[in-house]
């Protein structure tokens, strides 16, 4: 079905600017993430499954146009060509201590004929600064990401963050969302 698993650009987006974006962030706007499918019902906390605070971003920021512009070019490298729509809010995530998020897929159930197609993840901080907090897929060899690494793959591949056992891993993931697959 798929000939390409995921893009990965290594380091491509500077140091200097990952450390903007997250200079940027207002950590006082900070909410726990949810699990679950939050277009047709409410999230819920649960740390088993994920231990994250986030903070989301309009799409229009700079950090939201670049990750678009970074799916714009996956999607035709890979030849997914997946048709979609838009994208959804940029989500700046914190791993703390114990931070992880468990085996999921992105693609929840069509909303209005709409569902994800393409999820990006920009590593922001270096990964010495923490151990653990690897992104992994299932089934699929998982690229090591190194600060300003850029990875897009499709929404319906299931991946998780393992647990950060020391420091904290910051994060940049978004979503483009398109008529329902066929």
């Amino acid at each position: 079905m798929l000939d390409n698993f995921y893009y990965h650009w290594d380091s491509i987006i500077p140091k200097e600017y990952c450390e903007l974006i997250l200079k940027g962030v207002d950590w006082d706007q900070k909410i726990t993430a949810q699990v679950g499918n939050s277009l047709t019902e409410p999230g819920v906390e649960n740390e088993k499954l994920r231990n994250t605070d986030i903070v989301w971003l309009d799409q229009l920021t700079p950090v939201g146009c670049i990750l678009k512009s970074y799916i714009d070019a996956a999607n035709i490298v890979c030849g997914w060509n997946y048709e979609y729509r838009g994208m959804e809010s940029v989500q700046i995530g914190r791993y703390n201590e114990n931070g992880h998020y468990t085996w999921h897929r992105d693609s929840a159930n069509p909303i209005n004929g709409l569902q994800r197609k393409l999820s990006i993840s920009l590593l922001l901080n270096d990964p010495s600064d923490f151990h653990g907090g690897e992104l992994e897929f299932r089934d699929v060899p998982s690229p090591k990401l190194k600060q300003g690494s850029v990875l897009v793959f499709p929404s319906f591949l299931e991946h998780k963050v393992t647990s950060v056992t020391k420091g904290v891993r910051y994060s940049a993931v978004s979503w483009v969302v398109g008529p329902t697959f066929k």
